[in-house]
């Protein structure tokens, strides 16, 4: 039976085709498996915390911000920065040093991060989901 790489060729006889062909194919997954969906998070604790960012991130998959709040550190992810600047959120606005309040979920497996549903800044409220 021949096996044959999405560029036609055949990998049958070449075990370093085999491999270079699932390398490929294990980079793409691992690629489009880094967004985080809203399934593992629990939406049956919600919370609310107001904090100062301390660090932000403004790219794909999802804008994330890391912010300190009651002497801890809470890594937040957001939403994808198509939809920030659809909703009116500008790099600028969730820049370090920036307070503001997030209403998310915790994640189910990593305490230590949650999702963001939405978000306050400078007294005006902003959905992200």
């Amino acid at each position: 039976m021949s096996r044959r790489c999405p560029d036609g060729h055949d990998t049958t006889a070449n075990p370093y085709l085999q491999r270079d062909r699932f390398a490929r194919y294990g980079v793409i997954k691992k690629a489009t498996s880094a967004h985080h969906g809203w399934g593992g998070y629990d939406t049956s604790r919600p919370f609310t915390l107001t904090g100062q960012i301390e660090t932000s991130s403004f790219q794909n998959p999802d804008c994330e911000i890391d912010m300190n709040a009651n002497g801890k550190h809470w890594p937040f992810v957001l939403a994808p920065p198509s939809r920030m600047l659809n909703r009116g959120i500008t790099p600028e606005m969730i820049a370090s040093g920036k307070t503001c309040t997030v209403y998310g979920y915790p994640h189910q497996s990593n305490p230590e991060e949650a999702r963001i549903e939405y978000i306050i800044l400078d007294d005006k409220r902003y959905e992200l989901r």
